[in-house]
């Protein structure tokens, strides 16, 4: 577990991952841990990872509810709420991460430069519309 999460949060100098993790821990809202809870809990701590979780279950079944949905956040100073959401006929609830839009929103620095196109899109807090592009030629283009 730890070395793939090592890889995704090194990609860039912040990472947001989102999903379904299957491990349970108290610290989120599960009534017990199990094994993968105590190894993502102590991931979590020690390499300073923020972890969002719903105040209500995002799994119903057999067993008792539990959290397993969750978002694990790293060097994103941005405040945000979650949510898990009872609209399907599944034994799993989505969850919705929101970060509000406020105009003092700024882009987070990159390990790498984004096009010139793409970044003026995303420095404008009023525009929605991401570019249709399959590759970076065609993100500068659109």
């Amino acid at each position: 577990m730890g070395a793939d999460l090592d890889t995704i949060f090194s990609l860039q100098n912040f990472s947001i991952l989102i999903g379904d993790f299957n491990a349970k821990h108290t610290s989120w809202g599960c009534t017990r841990c199990d094994t993968r809870g105590r190894k993502l809990y102590s991931y979590i701590i020690n390499n300073n990872i923020d972890l969002y979780a719903p105040p209500t279950p995002t799994r119903y079944g057999t067993a008792s509810a539990s959290t397993i949905d969750y978002a694990l956040v790293k060097n994103l100073n941005w405040p945000c709420t979650i949510e898990s959401i009872p609209e399907l006929s599944s034994d799993h609830n989505p969850i919705n991460l929101h970060f509000p839009r406020t105009t003092q929103f700024q882009l987070p620095h990159l390990n790498s430069p984004l096009p010139g196109k793409f970044r003026s899109i995303l420095s404008n807090p009023n525009n929605f519309y991401l570019p249709d592009a399959n590759s970076s030629d065609e993100v500068d283009t659109k």
